[in-house]
């Protein structure tokens, strides 16, 4: 056992810990530029790709984001469009770098592995992206434990620091269900020149093993980011509504606008005064919202036998 901080761990969940910190403590520092020429076709690609989105864009700022540091984590709730945005910036990525990028996809299980490669060809289809472009983007993810590959009867992987995986990007959809052991292997084979795009829902249930690494990783509300990357991000925005702060969090873009649901209706209340903890409050939100309605415990068993 390890004793720390007024905390009790367990010695190898101790270590998972420690271990993951130190990875994105570092990995948060590594700044990246954009020449001239980048700057320049950035800009044309930002305003074509988008063009018709709501004011402050925060899926626009969160593409800008991507391009200046080697870690990226993109968190929001239901609808606010992660995996619409995220194919924007593997075209970003694309279109910017000089040769072609060795980009691979990976989410924890295998139905949100589907549901990431399927959300990719449909949002590749909108941007009608050229040939080539088209082809770089991959629409095939895997499991992260396939990503990973298992050796049968042993917890040891394939790939971890020694054999690292193969990637100039690497993207990681519904990253709360990742429970810590599996993000610290992950992490280990990764290489430091990969650029890590992480995807997730900070407010959902943490995952079913220890840690709640996503939660962890992120502060909320978003505090802002630093002097440097507000001026890297108005290099290719300069109107742009950004703000800053001593306690920046560079590496983390927030979306805030749901297009399943507004913020201002009743589910909308509801899911804040839940995610807050504000019990009362959630309560009186089916007497003053009609979008929503309580089931009384005492009819619950005679309508699901109507549904």
């Amino acid at each position: 056992l390890v004793f720390i901080d007024g905390r009790v761990y367990l010695r190898r969940y101790w270590q998972f810990e420690t271990e993951l910190v130190a990875f994105f403590k570092e990995r948060q520092h590594q700044e990246l530029k954009l020449s001239k020429e980048q700057t320049k076709k950035a800009k044309q690609l930002l305003s074509e790709y988008f063009a018709d989105t709501q004011q402050p864009d925060q899926q626009k700022l969160a593409a800008m984001n991507c391009l200046f540091g080697q870690l990226n984590i993109i968190i929001g709730g239901p609808g606010t469009g992660k995996t619409y945005t995220v194919t924007r910036i593997l075209a970003l990525l694309a279109s910017l770098s000089d040769r072609p990028l060795q980009i691979k996809l990976a989410a924890p299980t295998g139905k949100a592995a589907q549901r990431l490669g399927e959300a990719i060809r449909e949002a590749k289809q909108q941007l009608n992206l050229d040939l080539l472009l088209n082809d770089s983007i991959p629409d095939n993810a895997q499991t992260l434990h396939r990503l990973l590959g298992v050796i049968p009867n042993q917890l040891q992987f394939r790939h971890h620091a020694d054999n690292p995986i193969e990637a100039d990007v690497l993207l990681i959809d519904e990253v709360s269900m990742v429970d810590l052991p599996l993000m610290t292997r992950l992490c280990r084979a990764i290489k430091p020149e990969t650029k890590l795009i992480l995807l997730g829902d900070a407010d959902q249930l943490p995952s079913v093993a220890a840690g709640s690494v996503l939660a962890d990783l992120v502060n909320k509300p978003h505090p802002g980011y630093s002097e440097t990357r507000v001026r890297d991000i108005h290099s290719l925005d300069p109107a742009f509504p950004t703000q800053l702060s001593t306690t920046a969090n560079n590496h983390v873009t927030e979306l805030l606008f749901s297009r399943r649901f507004d913020r201002v209706s009743g589910i909308g209340v509801l899911a804040q005064s839940v995610i807050q903890g504000e019990a009362s409050r959630s309560l009186a939100c089916f007497e003053e919202y009609n979008d929503i309605a309580r089931l009384p415990s005492e009819k619950l068993e005679t309508l699901l036998r109507q549904w």
